[in-house]
């Protein structure tokens, strides 16, 4: 082979990447303003697009379920306030029946039954898209608890336990020792009753001396101190309470002790 060095270069055999554009070309400058302000226009869109998501998916359903829980509660609280439970009461409630706390709550009417069906129907998807909101298991609570959907109704509280401020938690705790006192009487196993009772009072204990819910949580604490065959810390307990749940109480109580294996199992 010839060596094309040693020769002279022909003018047709110049190399020819000098005649093929360059970075410094000013096709590739428009390119690399381009890439210039993408950046500072992505700075500023992300943002834009983080907040849309958040108001889309974390916002606007907590205000949704907000107003749907605030255009009920008042109409729950007015059906819990005119319900006279069995030996029991909820913060709120009129003076409580003579009756065992384990009996079925008073039969709802029509009206009744479409309010509470309807606040579940609305405020259940509530509870999940807004699990902070206290206003929604604080009044689905109540209206599950009213309907006789005691699981559901402790399910409510129990969210409420864990998101409401001191009132809410405290109006819970009353709400999940009314339960745990039905729930006990409902069953067959002295040391299972026992179990609720003692439950119901883990409860109760710590809301006594609040100045909302402090008279209903002392009624109900007498209640299971009697169902543990205390009846007199249970008399002892139920000082200072109005006349009418008083009374209600002291008749309860003059019917009868209860069975006295449930301290027998306490102890």
């Amino acid at each position: 082979m010839a060596n094309r060095r040693a020769g002279e270069r022909r003018g047709d055999e110049r190399r020819t990447f000098r005649s093929e554009g360059g970075r410094r070309d000013e096709q590739n400058n428009r390119r690399t303003g381009v890439r210039k302000f993408l950046l500072p226009a992505l700075l500023v869109l992300i943002p834009l697009l983080v907040g849309l998501a958040w108001r889309t998916a974390i916002l606007a359903p907590r205000r949704a379920a907000e107003i749907r829980a605030t255009e009920v509660r008042d109409d729950v609280a007015s059906l819990a306030g005119r319900t006279a439970l069995p030996m029991l009461q909820l913060p709120g409630g009129p003076a409580p029946s003579p009756l065992p706390p384990g009996d079925p709550l008073p039969e709802l009417t029509r009206d009744e039954q479409v309010l509470v069906a309807e606040v579940h129907d609305r405020l259940s998807p509530s509870l999940r898209a807004a699990p902070t909101l206290a206003v929604v298991p604080a009044t689905l609570g109540s209206a599950r608890f009213l309907a006789g959907n005691e699981r559901g109704a402790r399910k409510a509280w129990e969210s409420l336990l864990a998101v409401g401020g001191a009132p809410e938690q405290a109006a819970a705790r009353v709400g999940l020792g009314v339960i745990a006192i039905r729930m006990g009487a409902s069953l067959e196993d002295p040391q299972d009753q026992a179990f609720a009772f003692t439950e119901a009072l883990r409860h109760l204990d710590r809301v006594t001396s609040d100045d909302d819910v402090g008279a209903a949580a002392r009624f109900d604490r007498a209640v299971a101190l009697a169902l543990l065959d205390r009846p007199d810390d249970a008399r002892a307990q139920a000082a200072g309470l109005e006349p009418a749940v008083l009374e209600t109480l002291h008749q309860w109580l003059d019917q009868g002790a209860p069975p006295a294996t449930l301290m027998e199992e306490v102890q």
